[in-house]
């Protein structure tokens, strides 16, 4: 529990660093580091697109120099990663559609797509939506997805607009509880969505909230994502295990 808070002063915006999670890198037997991701909650997550391209970007520059290729252990397995400065490539592995144009009431058709966690899918024909949170958590919430699949009643939700050959989408993340500036396996799930309603060709240009673009290639068997990843700062906190708890 004191884990979980110290997680959570870490994320705070004012009192901690700021951030939507944080990433361990532990050693590995079966892979070069083994990653796992905590949202700003304090939960732990399966896996996280973006945080895949941030760990392969610090492994490459300060754990395996002279390597541009890695494997990562994560909890939905092994996910091989690539770095080409300044391109950080991703493997998610296999996705899995859960549901397919499922009507909602208020929604319309929507789509709900495994890319290592879950995701609802919604394309808008503007994505000016001044109550987003509210219509996401509306989403997220739905009887009939808590009833079609209740192991993914918290999923994230993704509400996406294709203009010419790009997609634009703003993303309600769990365990951040709100909107993010941008996520890989979101992405992803919006251009696997995209495919069935669009002929678009490979790779496939997402732009989330912060307008930095991540390319998606989709094959019949799994999903990749490519992006690139910036150092920010470089600092030390130390650790407590009553910080953060009150």
């Amino acid at each position: 529990m004191a884990k979980i808070a110290f997680i959570r002063y870490l994320c705070h915006p004012q009192l901690g660093v700021g951030g939507d999670g944080v990433l361990l890198i532990q050693q590995s037997e079966i892979a070069n580091s083994r990653l796992r991701v905590f949202n700003s909650d304090g939960q732990e997550a399966e896996q996280c697109g973006n945080a895949l391209r941030c760990a392969v970007d610090f492994i490459h520059r300060y754990l395996f120099l002279d390597s541009t290729n890695f494997l990562i252990e994560t909890k939905v397995g092994v996910i091989h990663g690539c770095f080409e400065e300044p391109w950080i490539k991703i493997d998610l592995g296999p996705y899995r559609w859960v549901e397919e144009k499922l009507l909602l009431d208020n929604f319309g058709a929507v789509d709900l797509i495994d890319t290592g966690v879950p995701h609802l899918i919604t394309f808008v024909s503007s994505l000016e939506i001044s109550d987003f949170k509210e219509r996401a958590s509306e989403l997220r919430s739905h009887p009939k997805v808590s009833l079609s699949s209740e192991s993914y009643s918290f999923a994230n939700v993704n509400f996406a607009q294709m203009i010419e050959d790009k997609i634009y989408v703003r993303t309600y993340e769990r365990g951040v509880e709100g909107e993010t500036l941008g996520c890989g396996t979101g992405a992803a799930a919006v251009a696997i969505a995209a495919l069935k309603r669009r002929p678009l060709l490979n790779p496939i240009c997402v732009v989330p909230l912060s307008q930095e673009e991540i390319f998606v290639e989709v094959f019949p068997d799994r999903v990749k994502i490519c992006g690139k990843a910036s150092m920010v700062f470089i600092g030390a906190i130390c650790y407590s295990e009553g910080k953060g708890a009150s």
